[in-house]
């Protein structure tokens, strides 16, 4: 999950050359920013890391958008959970078809790193887990040729329901070193940036016990490696990641990267629709769950807002006829309290 966290903000750039870059405090997006992260699970071979050093040049415009997830900054504040994390000052709260979970965090001028998170476990329902230490996600600055090594755990022991097992306790600790091992320039579907990249390799040791009779047992143990590709630039004001990169067994098996963002909307998801048809030829209708006084924007496959309509009441008619065939992303904006209600995917044929 946290690997999904740091995709940010998009806007249109006219670059005239490339450079070694520094990450700084004020790159990170503020509380308020909405983000719409793409998801290819299953890359095209010419998506690879690359090689590390000075003056690089990664081209990823082949990159296709299997799913998406929506990312909110936060404050602590505007979470249900902000008295789990006191100490907080940051969240992110993230949203997949399936899931909500936060992340909280502490962001200062010398570094950026998640404190814990409250998510959903199968079966189990909504918990919060603390990190101890916290984990460092940056350090401030941050420049090519930089390296941290550090390791934290968590350990998280909760009643169970289950007839003849008191408690379940999971385990969990990981090593990780990062290393700001190249910069150059990185292509995305929605240009060219310049960029610092940072390699990530980890070690994850995973166990699960129950307390049965006063005795715990071990019930499964895991020890899982990995590798992970970053890539930042501060050339998007404000936000910090393009593009994250699993590579583990020599293969890319899952890329996530910046889609679209809107800046200083706060958040409700109160608000749901149904869009029909989807997939469209030339009109759809999108239903609201209630009236509301604002506007939807459509956003392309490269985050560029190519259509905006005006709402005034529950129903909206969506004319997709002049667009080409693609996916394209819906948001709708409640202008009445200034809040960002509903984001849904419309594949145009």
């Amino acid at each position: 999950m946290k690997k999904h966290l740091f995709t940010f903000i998009f806007t249109s750039l006219t670059l005239l050359g490339f450079s070694q870059i520094t990450i700084t405090n004020a790159n990170i997006a503020p509380a308020g920013v909405t983000i719409i992260q793409a998801n290819d699970t299953i890359p095209d071979s010419s998506i690879v890391p690359g090689d590390a050093g000075a003056n690089q040049s990664w081209n990823f415009a082949a990159l296709s958008n299997d799913s998406f997830d929506t990312l909110y900054t936060e404050l602590p504040d505007w979470t249900p959970y902000a008295d789990s994390f006191p100490s907080a000052n940051y969240a992110i709260k993230q949203m997949s078809s399936t899931d909500t979970n936060y992340i909280f965090c502490t962001k200062n001028d010398d570094f950026f790193a998640s404190l814990g998170y409250v998510g959903s476990m199968d079966e189990i329902g909504v918990m919060a887990i603390y990190l101890e230490p916290q984990e460092v996600l940056i350090d401030f600055p941050m420049e090519y040729g930089n390296q941290r090594s550090e390791s934290f755990y968590y350990d998280k022991t909760i009643g169970s329901t289950i007839p003849g097992i008191d408690s379940i306790r999971f385990k969990n600790s990981t090593e990780k070193t990062v290393t700001v091992d190249a910069w150059g320039d990185v292509t995305l579907p929605s240009g060219t940036y310049n960029s610092l990249r940072t390699k990530t390799i980890e070690m994850e040791y995973d166990s699960s016990w129950i307390l049965m009779a006063g005795n715990w047992t071990l019930v499964a143990a895991d020890t899982i490696p990995s590798i992970s590709y970053d890539w930042f630039t501060n050339e998007i004001d404000p936000g910090f990641v393009l593009l994250s990169m699993y590579y583990n067994d020599n293969v890319v098996s899952d890329v996530s990267y910046l889609y679209s963002a809107t800046v200083g909307i706060q958040h409700q998801n109160k608000l749901s629709a149904i869009i029909s048809p989807n997939p469209v030829q030339g009109i759809a209708t999108l239903q609201l769950s209630e009236n509301i006084k604002g506007e939807v924007k459509l956003y392309n496959q490269t985050g560029i807002v190519v259509k905006t309509m005006a709402v005034n009441g529950s129903t909206v008619t969506l004319n997709m006829e002049s667009l080409p065939a693609g996916i394209y992303i819906a948001v709708v904006i409640d202008k009445t309290n200034n809040t960002q209600s509903f984001t849904g995917k419309i594949v145009k044929r």
